[in-house]
């Protein structure tokens, strides 16, 4: 796994890719990180699996940066915006090796909002939403929405779970996923290989940008044998 910082064109965001390229074009993955913090390597345990599986992940936050950045979505809309020219640009060692058409935009917490309010980008194929939910209810946000949408949060004892549940029963024309597991507002994010959020985040996105039908992807979310159906998750699903 390679991490890596470009300080010339995206010096505000932190890269994760697999070193060695696999054959398949890798899809995009944009993050927003806890309370809108501007270190990349805030949830690196975390970010570093879902790259390892063939993606190409990018945080907001330089490594070990400081600050925070914006809750508006435009931290997502600049990191698209560099994969793709990096995957048209012949000296970049990514030319030809991004899924500009497979987009998503996923962050934890505040980074959760951070990917709510980039909703309507066209670009994208799927939005995450990770111990989020708005902090107020936005029919404008909502209406944007275009994508399939998750919220993985933390069960009754995550201050994100009223918001997301909200959320969830407010969203009514795209598919909708709401999932909760009870380990409260901090997830499983520092855990080895960043635990249980990362292998279900893993699978979403096997399923929304690669197409997996496998227990990998879509089977961990829909079917009487659903793998995260065999487990503490709490679900509720609608439009698939």
């Amino acid at each position: 796994m390679i991490v890596e910082h470009d300080q010339q064109r995206l010096s505000r965001h932190t890269i994760y890719r697999p070193q060695n390229l696999p054959a398949e074009k890798l899809p995009i993955v944009s993050w927003g990180n806890g309370g809108c913090g501007a270190n990349g390597l805030s949830s690196a345990e975390f970010l570093a699996e879902i790259a390892s599986h063939g993606y190409l992940v990018i945080a907001n936050g330089a490594p070990n940066g400081g600050g925070s950045d914006p809750d508006n979505g435009s931290t997502h809309v600049t990191a698209i915006d560099w994969a793709s020219d990096a995957s048209e640009d012949p000296c970049s060692n990514l030319y030809n090796r991004v899924d500009a058409e497979k987009v998503a935009v996923m962050g934890y917490s505040c980074g959760g909002l951070m990917a709510l309010n980039a909703a309507g980008d066209p670009r994208l194929s799927t939005v995450v939403a990770m111990n989020s939910g708005l902090l107020n209810p936005s029919q404008n946000v909502y209406a944007r929405m275009h994508t399939p949408v998750a919220y993985f949060n933390g069960g009754s004892g995550d201050v994100a779970y009223p918001n997301g549940q909200r959320d969830y029963q407010s969203i009514n024309h795209v598919p909708v996923y709401h999932a909760n597991l009870p380990v409260g507002h901090g997830g499983t994010y520092g855990d080895d290989n960043g635990g249980e959020f990362a292998r279900v985040g893993v699978a979403w996105l096997n399923w929304h940008l690669k197409g997996d039908q496998s227990a990998r992807g879509m089977g961990m979310f829909l079917g009487n044998s659903c793998g995260i159906c065999r487990t503490n998750w709490v679900i509720e699903h609608k439009n698939f």
